[in-house]
């Protein structure tokens, strides 16, 4: 082998080098890019699904818990318009946070749900339990993908989907109807 050889080769190593160090770079920066947009996306209006989510979930605890027809009436209004802005957040990062839909179409159901149980506290107790556990895996879905400017991960979206069809069989089995066969 001479020395024109070895250059050559070196030559050839290093091109090959810088190739795939341009791919890399190019496959580096669009990634990033992604990332950001979806930032820009989420933005506006993480802050908002984030309070509307555990709003929920707390007025319609409140709801409850009220000891008269009239406080109860006062918390249903405040769950229902939690719902309402939770329902409007919702669509806005339909896309952006896909996968996440369905739990919080479902959390969002929560207050009409807990106002027909007032005469039940303990079912009542058991879905504002498993509306909890929905929340918070939305919440941590929501702040994952927003902290790491991807779309929600996996296994966040099973973990939000499994608590949101726990709450949806519980009050099926305490209301007695069949939610599966309307989806």
């Amino acid at each position: 082998m001479t020395s024109d050889d070895v250059t050559l080769i070196a030559a050839g190593i290093a091109a090959t080098a810088s190739l795939v160090a341009l791919g890399f770079n190019i496959w580096n920066h669009r990634s990033s890019e992604t990332r950001a947009a979806l930032r820009v996306i989420l933005a506006p209006v993480v802050d908002e699904l984030g309070e509307r989510i555990h709003e929920v979930v707390a007025m319609s605890t409140m709801m409850s818990k009220a000891d008269s027809e009239q406080s109860r009436l006062k918390w249903r209004e405040q769950a229902a318009a939690a719902a309402e802005k939770l329902k409007r957040a919702r669509r806005r990062v339909r896309y952006s946070l896909w996968g996440l839909d369905e739990g919080l179409r479902t959390l969002a159901r929560t207050p009409d749900w807990i106002s027909h149980l007032s005469a039940a506290p303990v079912s009542a107790k058991q879905l504002l339990d498993a509306s909890g556990e929905l929340a918070e895996a939305l919440d941590e879905a929501v702040r994952s993908a927003y902290l790491t400017g991807r779309p929600p991960k996996q296994k966040d979206v099973k973990k939000a989907d499994a608590a949101a069809d726990k709450v949806r069989s519980l009050r099926d089995r305490i209301m007695g109807t069949d939610s599966s066969k309307r989806r």
